[in-house]
């Protein structure tokens, strides 16, 4: 294991540890062959255990399941709790975190066709959901929060948040494009700011961002011929010539 890749390690184990005692370090609720039945009964006991296995069911689940869920008003239960949820702020990592992952599990009804269609049909979800996509839907209420406080304990708390999401992700595209989502919300001019703070304990957030972003933009590059997927023109270009050789 290279020293840059140890040193990330560490920084993810040492986020893991201010996120606070976990049950067995249980991060999600085994739920791969539950029942609709069991999960409703779950979502009425909200928790980051829950809403992770949650999420995970759904993105494997089949029509009918899927259906079922649905008409067991699962999509109704998951849009109260986000509603709680942002209506009581986020004063500590954990309310962050439980946000995060219910508006997850939102995200994984609305990318099934089952669930867009169940949607589409009944006039109440579409404007409980536009009003969600109103907050740009996922990550402002963390954003919001980090742009507006002058308190240094709750960055680093809102910091901690963003990178246990990030480095919290295995597969390097989704991981890559959550980080791209915080980066979308101007994260990187708001992380010159905080350095400016001089804060040893806000730098090792900054710095624990910024040395993930470099190791997966290594290895983006690696994977796709030294292309630059951020640089648009690059990868115009690059797709450009590639279509010239084909047919010139």
């Amino acid at each position: 294991m290279s020293l840059k890749k140890e040193g990330a390690h560490k920084k993810w184990a040492a986020l893991k540890e201010k996120l606070g005692p976990q049950d067995s370090d249980q991060t999600e609720a085994n739920l791969e062959n539950a029942e609709p039945e069991l999960c409703i009964r779950l979502l009425q006991m909200p928790s980051v255990v829950n809403y992770s296995g949650l999420k995970k069911r759904l993105e494997s689940s089949d029509d009918s399941w899927m259906v079922q869920f649905l008409e067991l008003c699962g999509l109704d239960l998951l849009l109260e709790a986000l509603d709680r949820l942002s209506g009581r702020g986020v004063s500590r990592i954990s309310d962050a975190l439980l946000q995060l992952t219910c508006i997850n599990c939102v995200r994984a009804v609305m990318n099934s066709q089952q669930g867009i269609e169940y949607i589409v049909s009944n006039e109440g979800y579409v404007r409980k959901l536009s009003q969600v996509k109103n907050q740009q839907y996922r990550f402002s209420v963390i954003m919001n929060e980090l742009t507006a406080t002058d308190n240094v304990p709750y960055m680093i708390t809102l910091l901690s948040a963003i990178n246990a999401v990030i480095l919290g992700t295995e597969e390097l595209g989704a991981r890559t494009q959550l980080r791209n989502e915080f980066i979308g919300l101007q994260l990187l001019d708001i992380l010159t700011k905080l350095r400016d703070i001089e804060d040893v304990d806000l730098l090792i957030q900054c710095e624990t961002f910024e040395d993930a972003k470099s190791e997966d933009d290594e290895e983006l590059l690696r994977i796709c011929d030294g292309i630059d997927m951020s640089n648009h023109q690059e990868v115009f270009s690059s797709l450009f010539n590639k279509v010239s050789e084909e047919f010139f």
